[in-house]
């Protein structure tokens, strides 16, 4: 397991010959095995945090560093860090189960990959369906199979930009759920990007706000699992949040 510390964090591109401020100054600390949820409305640089903390981009400046007991992980790279995209992003020329192993052909034996795919197509729901090509599934069971393969590779932090936007509403629920169950259960570091106010409340021990590449808040969410959308301590939590981003952007456009 691991957490991560982030230290003066900037990221600028130039387009068009400007100059574009994507992240400013983050300071931020995400605790080994915890929950975090980053909130905030399109363009406030949710995804550029996400890419910087997977390795797939450099920061302009500041340091990213992982916070863990042994030292050989102290270090981002794509070895530590799994990551859920919005879309499955599955092979279609793979089964569910080749899908989720894949990540396992060059580090693992057969035998060792067919009993960790195993377990996980196990905790997934996914068993029935093991042999099924991705056309041949919905885009919920496509999710869950995305989240086991992640899961499968065994990562020190789970990355999740925006996994279940696409989704209707009662799949959305149900992989809320069952990615609360399994935080609960594998006790592993998750940071999950979204742009849903009540699905930040739902999922994160912190709710992470960010705005014109800023951390405008950080709150910690005093409730137990599972959680209520309709309890007043939700809705409180959900409108302090929702206040803070339209409150920030009036500041911004006065």
């Amino acid at each position: 397991m691991a957490g991560v510390k982030i230290s003066n964090l900037k990221k600028q591109y130039i387009v068009d010959k400007q100059r574009i401020h994507a992240l400013k100054n983050v300071n931020l600390t995400i605790p080994d095995g915890s929950f975090t949820t980053i909130v905030g409305k399109s363009g406030c640089g949710k995804t550029t945090l996400l890419r910087l903390l997977c390795g797939l981009e450099e920061p302009t400046e500041g340091v990213i560093e992982f916070t863990c007991r042994e030292e050989s992980c102290k270090e981002i790279s794509g070895k530590s860090v799994g990551i859920v995209f919005q879309e499955s992003r599955l092979m279609p020329w793979l089964t569910v189960k080749e899908n989720m192993a894949f990540p396992l052909f060059k580090t693992k034996s057969k035998k060792q990959a067919d009993k960790i795919v195993e377990e996980y197509l196990h905790i997934m729901g996914l068993g029935k369906f093991k042999n099924a090509y991705p056309s041949q599934i919905s885009g919920g069971m496509a999710q869950r199979a995305a989240v086991g393969r992640t899961l499968c590779y065994n990562p020190d932090i789970i990355l999740m930009d925006e996994p279940f936007a696409a989704l209707d509403y009662f799949t959305r629920n149900n992989l809320q759920e069952e990615i609360v169950k399994l935080f609960l259960s594998q006790g592993k570091t998750i940071v999950f990007i979204t742009h849903n106010v009540e699905e930040a409340v739902y999922l994160g021990e912190k709710i992470v706000v960010l705005n014109e590449g800023q951390v405008i808040m950080e709150h910690k969410v005093p409730l137990s699992y599972p959680r209520q959308s309709n309890t007043l301590d939700f809705i409180n939590i959900k409108e302090e949040i929702l206040n803070t981003i339209i409150g920030n952007r009036e500041k911004l456009n006065a």
